[in-house]
């Protein structure tokens, strides 16, 4: 008997780690839910955004980016150089901003994650700076855009590198060890060229760079120049790759230990003063990871976590202590996988029972995000502690986006379906090289909301990507999906399914005026041995410009025991799946 049945081609992804159970995919689609009773279908398929080159930079990879106070500017590390992005026009009715974009420093390496970090803009000499780690080296980078200059009183003495301060003085605000950052006085006793090496918070006394050349025992005015751009060569700025930003205080984790340290002595200082670092206590593992969340700093190691808060009990430490009594019992296999999402923290997680999957925090403990599909994928590849994430909403959903570039992989997150559904919902986002016909990871490297513009650093050209579902093409190259759907068979005896018909509804009437996507296609092919060997591909059009009554229907479809139908579309136009229908009737016994 003919019957109507729905062929799953709009769906949940889940492939299966043996694909004859499930071997249901989505690159470039994801999950629409209705929000009301009575929609046509309670679930779509809507296509993932594509990407528009709006700033071009040197080619190289994009390695982190930063928007800085007020919104109209932000920096951004392509390869070894820092570049500022500035707004040039507002968007208006018919056009979106428009940035220039200049180089403002030189980094010391050239690839691997970039993390920032600004404690606001400078009031009264207090903060002022954005402070750059690229897991090595830190650098500073000026929110004024000019040279900062402050003054105080110090006391040289000749042939001593010893700045003394008077002793009713405490230190001033602005104070940043860099030898860019110059010191010169009244009576030229400090000689050219001179910097802060060192700072001794106790007496309080600097130590120069270079012996003073005169004494001027009362003390004389002594001014820092501070350039837009430099490095920190700060002895309590240890090598680190992850910052974090808590009422004042900018904290960072010591790479390859349990510490982590922050800025001091006060908050809004530049400064890291030698004691201002504690150790992660719970467990005897290694911090990996840390972000700020709620005003709380997660401190996650390799098996375990920590929750810590500003204290603020003592002017002579790390004003940051753990909160009594909590320690996930998670860790974390990639540092740059920890990204906000809402009001939760994601990341790639493992503990002493094992690793790739990923987590949440909820309240002080963590829930799963990821399923089995996505933890088998995961556990393919070769390696995964280069792992990056970022999240971002669009459109009312909130994704997590994590990319394994050794593996050449991109999953994606959404929050907002799997809370409606309740279920996990992922898919995948890749670029497609037409030559090769293979699937890329994302190019998407790093993520920043400017001037209502979602906007990706490329990891490759050094472009940053406007990030839309207006946009059909993946920054020029075709924005191809795929969508793989549920098993179609006969439970009772698996016998054949004659299938006389297939209709896709695809938003019709999307095609161009000219050129591809003029009459844009759909192209369905099939695999009927569990999703191992497939058949050639069957395009049928989803209407030209204005046909809006268009149908994409495939004829005479054979009648297989076991098939997965899979639906691919590459053409620039839209391409939302409303629904699908299948004709068919199973044989008897």
């Amino acid at each position: 008997m003919r019957q109507a049945i729905d062929p799953g081609i709009v769906g949940v992804a889940y492939q299966a780690p043996m694909t004859l159970q499930d071997a249901e995919n989505a690159i470039n689609w994801y999950i629409e839910v209705a929000e009301v009773d009575g929609a046509k279908e309670a679930i779509a398929l809507l296509g993932c955004p594509g990407k528009n080159p709006i700033i071009s930079t040197q080619t190289g990879p994009v390695r982190g980016c930063w928007v800085l106070p007020g919104g109209t500017q932000a920096l951004a590390a392509v390869a070894n150089v820092l570049y500022l992005i500035s707004l040039n026009a507002a968007a208006t009715q018919t056009s979106i901003a428009t940035f220039s974009v200049s180089a403002v420093g030189t980094l010391l390496t050239s690839s691997g994650p970039v993390v920032m970090r600004d404690n606001g803009t400078l009031t009264e000499n207090a903060g002022g700076v954005c402070f750059i780690v690229d897991g090595q080296f830190w650098y500073y980078y000026n929110l004024s855009g000019t040279a900062n200059v402050f003054t105080f009183t110090g006391i040289p003495t000749s042939g001593s590198t010893t700045l003394a301060l008077p002793l009713t003085a405490t230190l001033g605000y602005g104070l940043i060890i860099s030898p860019t950052a110059l010191l010169t006085d009244a009576n030229a006793y400090i000689p050219q060229g001179t910097y802060i090496a060192s700072i001794n918070y106790s007496t309080p006394s600097i130590t120069m760079s270079q012996a003073a050349i005169g004494s001027f025992p009362g003390g004389e005015t002594v001014t820092l120049t501070v350039p837009v751009f430099g490095q920190i060569t700060d002895p309590g700025a240890l090598p680190a790759d992850r910052l974090a930003f808590i009422q004042g205080w900018v904290i960072a984790n010591q790479t390859g230990t349990r510490n982590a340290f922050c800025s001091g002595p006060s908050p809004y200082f530049n400064l890291f003063p030698p004691l201002y670092f504690a150790q992660k206590q719970s467990s005897s593992d290694n911090l990996i990871t840390l972000m700020e969340n709620n005003t709380e700093l997660w401190l996650v190691g390799e098996r375990t976590s920590e929750v810590w808060y500003n204290s603020q009990t003592s002017a002579q430490q790390n004003p940051f202590v753990p909160i009594p009594g909590v320690a996930p019992q998670i860790g974390c296999s990639a540092k740059h996988s920890i990204a906000r999402l809402g009001p939760m923290l994601a990341w790639l997680a493992k503990n002493e029972q094992g690793e790739n999957m990923i987590v949440a925090s909820q309240g002080y403990s963590w829930i799963r995000l990821s399923n089995h599909a996505i933890e088998h994928a995961i556990a393919s590849y070769p390696y995964v502690a280069d792992a990056i994430g970022f999240a971002y909403e669009e459109e009312g959903h909130l994704f997590y986006q994590i990319t394994f570039p050794t593996a050449d992989a991109t999953l994606v997150y959404d929050a907002t379906a799997s809370g409606r559904l309740g279920k996990p919902c992922w898919h995948q986002r890749a670029s497609f090289n037409p030559a090769t016909g293979q699937y890329h990871r994302d190019v998407a490297n790093c993520f920043m909301d400017l001037q209502d513009l979602r906007l990706v650093g490329d990891y490759q050209s050094g472009q940053i990507h406007q990030l839309s579902r207006n946009i059909y093409t993946d920054a020029g190259n075709p924005l191809r999906c795929q969508r793989r759907a549920k098993h179609i068979w006969k439970k009772p005896d698996r016998t054949r399914v004659r299938q006389s018909s297939l209709q896709v509804e695809f938003t019709p009437g999307v095609g161009l005026q000219s050129g591809q996507g003029q009459t844009p296609q759909a192209m369905l092919r099939w695999s009927d041995d569990g999703g191992f060997t497939w058949s050639s591909e069957h395009w049928r059009s989803i209407g030209a410009a204005g046909v809006t009554l268009n149908r994409a229907i495939w004829r005479r479809l054979g009648g297989p025991r076991d098939r997965v139908f899979e639906v691919n579309f590459s053409d620039p136009t839209a391409r939302d799946v409303i629904g699908a229908t299948l004709f068919c009737e199973a044989e008897d016994g």
